[in-house]
């Protein structure tokens, strides 16, 4: 066949050879574009390829000679024409059909190939396309076939279709419109490929049935598979088994009634009403071989369906396994000792009894869903707890401790807390904790270790051994006080310490008691490791096992040598005077039993001297305490020395000393001892610089004579010593049995006094004061008298020194006080301003709250200040200068003057009367007495006057009877004067009376 055909124009027109080298080259370019495609399509006849790569080389090539044949035509065209006929080889090699048409559809190019499909006719050449397919058409419809119309409505708008030809084959059409509007067609035979594609097909699909037949055949479910028509399709014999139906329904194409009719499963499976597309849930059936089956329908989209049999009883006993497994773990769980829970992020998800129990909630469902930050005193411990236990979990995979926790009532506890990760990637994402309480094994550990503690650094030495008496431990105080240490001590026995003072008797009878009593106690000497001697006091314990038998020996001991000393020391102190060494009462008391049994047998006399110190108290009020305790140690060394040495001195008590002497029973050895003790007293003591006097008063009651018991003696004797006294200080008594009648007066006015202020038996005199230069009454001294229902009028000389002795001097003189500024007050509210003075007693002022007394007194009365005056005796003043001082200070500062009654009397220097701003001096009376008579009276009364003219003070002299008496002292320039002379003292109603008119009101 010519492809290419002739050189259409002639071989000397360059025109028309130009025209036809670029028709030839379109020629060309769509031959080389449908090879190509047809070789991308069909897959195969690689040489068909490798011809057409070597006809378009070969084309390319005779294109470019063409182009040089433009100069030598001659040879271009020969070679075209050779070209032309390769092309048309080519073409016609090419299996498929393979046609050119130009824009109008009319055939340019076709090949053998072509022309053989569907009996095209040969002439189709440079005719339309529609006109060939016409003619066609019009044959195929004589025939019965319609190719045109199938070709037209089977035409792919991508150029790319298949069609079913009449004569069956199948046509694959593959057409390319180009730019300048011709069309390329390839029109291939693939009815042979067609059938190799469905038997292809064919195999894969009974490949697939038989891969779904095996699978559906090896899985353990029964699986039934029915089409849209209720055909069974698919099975697997294990559903027939399960479902126990005739294995002869097994069989492609049993339609589902056969089914149904003999199984009630099936039926309940499919029932009349449910739809094509309709599902039946998963649901349970029992079958009578016992068999358990889970049944379900699912529907596909071709309306067919898909049942599936499950054999579930292995599965449903394994589930009520699990569930018996799990109904155990949750007893378990929730009846464990310890406390568990189950967190998520920290959170309470699950909690078990226990925990609730722990940390007092009523339940764990009161825990749950809360964080563990209920559990920790506080947010700090919570994040700081979680942050280190968490970073554990991840690090370690695990996480142990102990930690301080709260319960719900905010009492503490500790915890042993341990947890593992549910996944150690990622630890708060869900973790297991478990809590025990530790709180007791705490609290035993802290007892343990204080045990210890106590152990090691008790004051006592603590010793351990064995059943075999082998020091097993010892404590720090054991060293101390052996001298041995832990290494030196451990592994012996304690015989080493012993001392050698103690007989093997000594040693059995403390072994015997401890087995006996399981304990012996009591006082040791042991040997030190110097080698000196000590006491101790040892206690031994044994602790026995349950069978009784000998565990350990716990031994207990202290050096008791200070101890010793110190019992020595209080024996000594309890039976002697701590500042003199002395013998005491108690020891005087056993001297006297022993000193009388010996004269009772020798047929002789004691005598028990009582000695009081004079002016003691003074003393030691006035220069110190300490200078009154070296005042008593040099008595007891004069009394010393005026005795034997058979003779006991003992010291009762501040300055009173009781003295026994053996002697006959001659009164005047007795007398002359008595003597010699006054004497040695009377010479001043030197102390501290100063020359101090003290002298003794003694009384003595004398054995078997005055008594034969020592209580009875020393009342007489004490007696006889007050008898003494008010003869005169410094001398001595022996009782007689008038002194018995004397102490009982005194011991019977001491009671009735307790009672005469309630009584109403105290009462107010007031004794005028008058001054010397005008005579008038310048004020009054109150004076305190006693008229007792029992006994009547009592002196002041009785009753005041008693009161002083007794204390109750502190009641009478504030009751004295309030009558005499209710006196006052009377007065000044009568138009009779009068200066009263009132005695204050040493006791009453050394009271701390005097100046307070004093102040609620002005306060409660009314009284003016500057109507009172208060009387102070010098030897009070003295007794403690400083403190009376500022004393007097603030009584002033009340506005209340003071006075120094009995002045003269006492020893006071003119810097202290300076110093204390008192307002008046009161010679005494006993200065007054004999004024007129005595020159050293007169001296002392013309020196006070002086003295209170320099120092501004007024002066007044008490006691004044006599005229001679007023003249002197108005001649020296006394201010003022009291006494018999102008008036006794007045009761207080004839006070008030002569003064006002009127009787006081109360």
């Amino acid at each position: 066949m010519s492809v290419l055909g002739e050189i259409r124009c002639d071989s000397h027109d360059l025109k028309g050879l130009q025209e036809e080298v670029r028709r030839r080259d379109k020629i060309i370019d769509a031959l080389v574009y449908q090879v190509e495609r047809s070789l991308n399509d069909q897959g195969r006849d690689y040489g068909l390829l490798q011809t057409t790569v070597v006809l378009e080389e070969q084309i390319r090539q005779r294109t470019e000679e063409l182009t040089a044949a433009l100069e030598a035509l001659g040879e271009v065209s020969a070679r075209a024409t050779a070209a032309r006929l390769q092309l048309e080889t080519a073409v016609d090699n090419i299996s498929d059909g393979f046609a050119l048409f130009d824009p109008e559809d009319r055939l340019l190019l076709c090949n053998e190939a072509f022309r053989q499909l569907d009996r095209l006719a040969s002439n189709a050449e440079n005719r339309p396309l529609g006109n060939v397919l016409a003619e066609t058409a019009s044959r195929d419809s004589a025939d019965g076939r319609t190719l045109l119309p199938t070709l037209i409505a089977d035409r792919g708008q991508d150029g790319r279709c298949e069609m079913q030809l009449p004569s069956g084959q199948a046509l694959q059409i593959r057409e390319h419109r180009m730019a300048d509007g011709c069309l390329v067609g390839i029109y291939s035979d693939v009815t042979d490929l067609k059938a190799e594609e469905a038997r292809l097909r064919q195999r894969e699909l009974a490949h697939k049935s038989r891969l779904l037949q095996s699978t559906l055949d090896t899985i353990d479910h029964g699986i039934a598979v029915f089409d849209a028509d209720h055909l069974l399709v698919a099975w697997n014999l294990r559903y027939f088994e399960l479902l126990a139906l005739p294995l002869d329904l097994a069989q492609a194409g049993t339609p589902l009634d056969a089914l149904l009719t003999v199984s009630p499963t099936m039926a309940r499976l499919c029932p009349p009403q449910l739809g094509p597309l309709a599902r039946v849930s998963r649901f349970e059936e029992a079958q009578p071989a016992g068999l358990l089956l889970e049944l379900a329908r699912f529907p596909m989209p071709d309306g067919g369906f898909v049942i599936s049999a499950s054999d579930i009883s292995s599965l449903k006993a394994g589930e009520e396994r699990i569930r018996h497994l799990l109904g155990q773990q949750r007893a378990i769980f929730d009846n464990a000792h310890v406390g568990i829970i189950l967190a998520d992020d920290r959170k309470m998800v699950d909690v078990n009894t226990r925990m609730a129990e722990i940390f007092g909630y009523d339940s764990p469902a009161e825990m749950v869903g809360q964080l563990t930050e209920i559990l920790y005193p506080s947010r700090e411990e919570y994040l700081s707890v979680g942050g280190r236990i968490y970073s554990e979990l991840a690090r370690c995979g695990y996480s142990e401790g102990d930690t301080r926790m709260v319960r719900k009532d905010g009492s503490p506890l500790w915890i042993r807390l341990s947890g593992r990760p549910l996944d150690a990637s990622e630890p708060l994402a869900g973790s297991i904790w478990v809590f025990t309480d530790i709180t007791p094994q705490r609290e035993q550990q802290a007892q343990l270790e204080l045990a210890q503690l106590v152990f090691n650094h008790s004051n006592e030495a603590l010793m351990v051994t064995d059943s075999n008496n082998r020091i097993e431990s010892i404590n720090t105080a054991f060293t101390t006080i052996t001298g041995y240490s832990a290494a030196e001590a451990v592994g012996h026995t304690p015989a080493m310490l012993k001392s050698g003072q103690h007989e093997a008797a000594f040693y059995q009878a403390m072994w015997e008691t401890l087995e006996r009593e399981d304990r012996w106690e009591g006082e040791i000497i042991d040997r030190h490791k110097s080698g000196r001697l000590y006491p101790k006091w040892l206690t031994i314990r044994v602790v026995r096992q349950p069978d009784r038998q000998v565990a350990h020996y716990v031994a207990a001991f202290s050096d008791i040598s200070v101890r010793k000393a110190a019992e020595e020391k209080i024996q000594y102190l309890a039976h002697h005077d701590a500042l003199t060494g002395l013998p005491n009462r108690i020891l005087l008391r056993d001297r006297f039993e022993q000193m009388y049994q010996r004269v009772s047998r020798g047929h002789r006399a004691l005598a028990m001297y009582f000695l009081d110190l004079d002016h003691f108290k003074r003393i030691n009020d006035t220069l110190g305490h300490g200078i009154g305790d070296e005042l008593l140690i040099a008595a007891t060394r004069r009394l010393a020395g005026c005795l034997r040495k058979s003779d006991t001195i003992s010291r009762l008590g501040g300055d009173e000393f009781i003295i026994l002497v053996e002697g006959n029973e001659s009164i005047r050895f007795f007398a002359d001892v008595a003597e010699k003790i006054c004497r040695a007293l009377e010479a001043p003591f030197e102390l501290n610089g100063q020359a101090l006097t003290s002298t003794g008063t003694v009384g003595i009651a004398v054995a078997p004579v005055d008594g034969t018991d020592f209580d009875t003696l020393m009342k007489k004797a004490d007696m006889a010593m007050y008898h003494a006294k008010g003869l005169g200080r410094g001398s001595f008594s022996f009782f007689d049995a008038r002194m018995n009648k004397d102490s009982a007066d005194r011991l019977a006015l001491t009671t009735h006094l307790r009672h005469a202020l309630s009584a109403g038996e105290l009462r107010l005199v007031y004794q005028p004061q008058f001054a010397l230069n005008d005579g008038r009454m310048i004020g009054v001294e109150s004076l305190m008298r006693w008229r007792s229902h029992h006994a009547g009028e009592i002196s002041p000389g009785q009753f005041i020194p008693l009161a002083e002795e007794t204390g109750l001097i502190v009641p009478m003189g504030e009751w004295a006080l309030h009558e005499s500024c209710r006196m006052a007050r009377a007065l000044s509210d009568a138009g009779r301003p009068l200066r009263i003075a009132v005695n204050v007693s040493a006791v009453q002022i050394h009271k701390d709250d005097f100046g307070s007394t004093l102040a609620a007194v002005l306060r409660d009365t009314g009284a003016m200040p500057s109507c009172i005056e208060l009387e102070l005796t010098e030897s009070t003043l003295m007794t403690d200068a400083a403190r009376f001082i500022e004393l007097i200070a603030s009584v002033r500062a009340l506005g209340i003057s003071v006075a120094i009654d009995d002045f003269g009397t006492g020893y006071s220097s003119l810097a202290y009367l300076k110093r204390f701003q008192v307002s008046k001096l009161k010679v005494d009376r006993s200065f007054v007495q004999d004024i007129t008579d005595d020159e050293e009276d007169r001296a002392i009364a013309d020196a006070i006057v002086r003295m209170g003219q320099s120092l501004k003070l007024r002066v007044i002299a008490e006691g004044v009877e006599t005229q001679a008496q007023l003249d002197y002292l108005k001649g020296i320039g006394c201010h003022e004067a009291q006494g018999f002379l102008f008036s006794r003292p007045v009761e207080a109603a004839t006070l008030l009376g002569t003064l006002t008119g009127r009787a006081p009101t109360h």
